[in-house]
């Protein structure tokens, strides 16, 4: 009976925060790809955002990434390929309803994104990419994008965004962020 009791209360309280909207969880790709939690602040205007996950299995995968140390030399350029690693991100955004879409919002806002990655780099001077090594980058990011409530399902949303990420430590260097994906509302 007590485990049915602590059932119904939970299912309650479940119910009672989905209607009060302050919470997201969902899932992002492709670029970082992983889980996205979302807290609503002031009514929905604004919304705090955190990701974890993964990134440079899309089109990053492979790219070229000047400097660390053991420098691969092709075209007396020096370069590294960089393969993906773990991202953390935090945003804070601005959500604004669009007039005339019923549910649909625009959202923009700074963020901060940690990342771990690995690296392949020449250790012996033959111009091999033999040796792998890992770093931690850090830096400021922008995002912008739009979400769609479902107006008949609000607990259901879509979204869609863009945005840069300049690192600055520990050296500079841009990426493109870009996904998809969903959030359940409660």
């Amino acid at each position: 009976m007590r485990h049915f009791v602590c059932l119904v209360a939970l299912l309650v309280a479940a119910h009672w925060s989905m209607a009060q909207g302050e919470w997201a969880v969902g899932v992002r790709v492709p670029e970082p790809a992983g889980l996205s939690v979302k807290k609503y602040l002031n009514g929905g205007s604004n919304a705090l955002e955190f990701g974890i996950g993964t990134y440079g299995y899309g089109y990053g995968y492979g790219s070229r990434y000047p400097g660390y140390k053991g420098y691969y030399k092709k075209y007396n350029s020096d370069y590294y390929y960089r393969r993906g690693g773990l991202v953390i991100m935090a945003d804070y955004l601005w959500q604004k309803p669009i007039s005339g879409v019923d549910g649909l919002q625009w959202y923009a806002g700074p963020g901060l994104q940690l990342r771990s990655f690995n690296y392949l780099y020449d250790s012996d001077g033959d111009g091999d990419l033999d040796t792998e090594g890992t770093a931690l980058g850090l830096g400021p990011n922008g995002m912008a994008g739009l979400e769609w409530f479902f107006p008949q399902a609000d607990f259901f949303s879509l979204f869609v965004d863009m945005g840069i990420y300049l690192e600055i430590a520990p050296r500079p260097w841009v990426a493109l962020n870009a996904g998809i994906g969903f959030h359940f509302n409660f």
